[in-house]
């Protein structure tokens, strides 16, 4: 399972660091990259991600040079906001930045992928310390791609992505790993707007 990640960074070197580093994981993903505030904000509003790299120090918009830790900051809450399962990498350039105390209350633990573990929902990294990075992404995108040993046979159901993956992690967390096929059992979904029933 392909895992989509949104990468929140304005440094095009630092960008292709993190590019190399994901592809280095062997593990299936799709990079977004969003280089400034509006950027991430939209792409946050319509589009669906597993992860998300969020550099604190960056522009408000294209062609402005109003570098500030509180763009990433109002990205952060607003990730957190309005997509609350998200996990997020949060790099920094000094861990003694005034506002990572505010930060640091939106961390908490959370069996995100249905593995029956819990894992920080976000995480700190000094940008000195990339090197540290392919160890905590690598857990991501493996746990993303263990989706795929759910099978789904939803016929006529047409399911968003994060609508899949729910439905995958719902599997994952309910029943015994034998019965990871949509087939031995059935639910009735109920999203707002729409009815699905008798899958399986």
């Amino acid at each position: 399972m392909t895992a989509f990640v949104l990468i929140v960074e304005d440094d095009d070197e630092y960008v292709v660091e993190i590019l190399k580093i994901l592809e280095g994981l062997g593990a299936p993903y799709r990079p977004v990259v969003a280089q400034t505030r509006d950027e991430a904000r939209a792409r946050l509003d319509s589009e669906f991600f597993d992860f998300a790299i969020l550099d604190l120090k960056i522009p408000t918009s294209e062609k402005t040079l109003d570098l500030d830790p509180g763009h990433g900051k109002t990205i952060f809450h607003h990730a957190r906001r309005v997509t609350p399962g998200t996990k997020l990498l949060v790099l920094t350039s000094s861990p003694s930045d005034d506002f990572i105390a505010d930060l640091l209350t939106q961390k908490h633990d959370a069996d995100i992928w249905g593995e029956g573990a819990k894992v920080d929902t976000v995480e700190f990294l000094r940008k000195i310390d990339i090197d540290r990075a392919p160890e905590s992404i690598g857990k991501v995108l493996h746990a993303i791609h263990a989706l795929d040993g759910v099978e789904l046979d939803l016929r006529a159901v047409n399911l968003d992505t994060g609508e899949d993956r729910l439905v995958r992690i719902f599997a994952k967390r309910a029943l015994p790993p034998e019965n990871w096929t949509a087939r031995s059992w059935s639910f009735r979904l109920r999203f707002p707007g729409w009815d699905r029933s008798g899958i399986g």
